[in-house]
């Protein structure tokens, strides 16, 4: 039975109720945990009579009121994890008295100055609280602290440059604050256990210190969505270990380091939306890891390198809203793995061949570019494409009937270029397809009947073309509006959609040159092919001509016009 005691973990048991006074009477209880649960009320002071407790986890219910101070009086508590609650009030500050506690998770209210007196202190959580005001200097004290975790509270004021200064911390965690000020110029020069610093969703400002590269074990560093500002420290690339480099959503300048090209275990490096400028350098093959590229929404200029087909791994890359110019490398089809990719509002001109070798790739954006010529016959459906978009270019000549082949497309843009020719019927085979604009082209002929089968379609933007014809009604149509067809003078249809009525003649011949061609023309050709048939029958049986065996002429008749 004492044994019994020693331990109650009671985890995700679908408990509830308020918790017994007489939970203090097991005296030899070491660790109680009580979480997804669904206890509420108040905590009983009888708690604090488990003189022996080490741990007392009642995370995730709806326990209320505020910590009962009398839970110092377990002098071997070590950790203490209430979040998920609705614990109200500050931290006791007798809790500061416990001198091996090792953890603190959720707790509401102030930062107590006194848990600076904690020296024995190794985690501090104190994250998704309301925790406002600074973080206090005497937080100075804890020599051993390993992780320093205050994500997503209300601080404000500068880091204390005390808290960047222990030889033990592994992990610091102050994003989503309203932190400000510079980061301090020595951040990192002492810190060598560092691994993961996330600052991201502050106001921070200043230079980025380029003593982080002392910190040589960090893995993670995540500074987006601040106010710094200068260049990014060439140091960085001395970080052989860093995984995680986020620097977007800041005012950063200057060129990118030809040094991050050293990073070889960086997997995701995001630099959206600075003022960078200069050109991507040659040296970004070397990070043979990398598996995610952001720089969209900078001012980087010249020519992808073809160094980036060196990254074998990489997954998305994202250069939208640049300055690039110049063809996209050839080679790009070596990026096997590639799903994502957007390089649309850049000045490139041309697609290359290989782009049609990314089975894999789920989401191509080219979109506002000066890519010009045609797509022509080197377009290889992609089978798990879902999203195309080459619109705002100067894309010429037909469109490839192989488009119909895209079997994944859910939505396909072409608009704002200038395609020619008639409307391809393989269209009508897109079946996953929900949005398709080629407007502001110069396509002609009539829309096919085929699309009257794309039921997922409910987005169709055909304006400012040369088409001609009956507006089919059937499928998806039913629920399109003039501003799909308008500025397409040839058209008619239903008086809704704001075109001219369809003349018997126009019905008819609504479907275009691509139905007479398949329907009308060959049937016409057959009975009069029959009909010429006998009539020489006729004519040789009146002159005594051996007339030749049906089984002689039929196949070919056959072969010539039922194929």
């Amino acid at each position: 039975m004492q044994q019994a005691q020693a331990k109650s973990d009671k985890v995700k048991t679908s408990l509830q109720g308020t918790l017994s006074p007489h939970i203090g009477n097991l005296s030899f209880l070491t660790m109680l945990s009580l979480r997804n649960n669904s206890f509420y009320g108040r905590l009983p002071d009888e708690i604090s009579r488990l003189h022996r407790l080490k741990a007392i986890v009642l995370s995730y219910n709806t326990f209320e009121g505020s910590i009962p101070a009398t839970l110092s009086q377990c002098r071997r508590l070590l950790l203490i994890s209430f979040e998920g609650n609705r614990f109200g009030g500050g931290i006791p500050k007798e809790l500061s008295t416990l001198p091996l506690l090792n953890g603190l998770n959720e707790l509401r209210g102030t930062i107590p100055p006194s848990l600076g007196n904690i020296s024995t202190l190794v985690l501090l959580g104190l994250e998704f609280n309301n925790f406002s005001g600074t973080i206090p200097t005497e937080l100075k004290h804890l020599s051993n602290i390993r992780e320093f975790n205050c994500f997503a509270n209300n601080l404000s004021g500068p880091i204390p440059p005390e808290i960047l200064n222990f030889s033990s911390l592994a992990e610091i965690w102050l994003s989503g604050n309203a932190l400000s000020g510079d980061l301090p110029p020595t951040t990192g020069l002492w810190l060598p256990s560092l691994q993961k610093f996330m600052a991201e969703g502050n106001q921070l400002s200043g230079h980025i210190p380029s003593y982080l590269s002392n910190s040589s074990k960090l893995k993670q560093l995540i500074l987006r969505t601040n106010m710094f500002s200068g260049p990014i420290p060439s140091t960085l690339g001395q970080l052989q270990y860093l995984q995680t480099l986020v620097l977007d959503e800041n005012r950063l300048t200057g060129q990118i380091p030809l040094e991050m090209g050293f990073m070889r275990s960086l997997n995701y490096l995001e630099l959206t939306n600075n003022k960078l400028r200069g050109t991507i350098p040659s040296t970004i093959g070397g990070m043979e890891m990398l598996q995610r590229l952001y720089l969209d929404g900078n001012e980087v200029e010249g020519s992808i390198p073809d160094e980036i087909c060196l990254l074998k791994n990489l997954g998305e890359m994202d250069i939208h809203s640049n300055k690039l110019s110049g063809s996209i490398p050839g080679c790009i089809g070596n990026l096997i793995n590639l799903k994502v990719l957007s390089l649309s509002a850049n000045m490139l001109s041309s697609i290359p061949i290989g782009l049609w070798s990314l089975d894999d790739l789920l989401f191509l954006n080219l979109s506002s570019n000066s890519i010009n010529g045609t797509l022509g016959p080197n377009l290889r459906a992609l089978k798990l494409l879902g999203s195309m978009d080459f619109s705002w270019n100067e894309i010429s000549g037909d469109i490839p009937i192989t488009i119909g082949a895209f079997e994944s497309l859910t939505s396909l843009n072409l608009s704002a270029n200038s395609f020619s020719g008639s409307f391809p019927e393989s269209f009508g085979d897109l079946i996953t397809l929900d949005s398709l604009d080629l407007s502001q082209n110069n396509l002609s002929g009539a829309i096919p009947k085929s699309l009257q089968a794309l039921s997922h379609l409910t987005y169709l933007n055909l304006s400012s073309n040369k088409l001609t014809g009956e507006i089919p009604s059937g499928g998806p149509f039913a629920n399109f509006t003039a501003q799909s067809f308008t500025r397409n003078v040839g058209l008619c249809g239903k008086p809704t959609l704001q075109v001219p009525p369809c003349t018997n003649h126009e019905s008819k011949h609504s479907g275009g040159k691509s139905y007479l061609l398949k329907y009308v023309l060959p049937a016409t050709v057959l009975v009069a092919a029959f009909a010429l048939l006998l009539g020489l029958i006729k004519r040789r049986r009146q002159t005594h001509v051996e007339r030749p065996h049906s089984t002689d002429l039929l196949p070919r008749l056959i072969e010539v016009f039922g194929t």
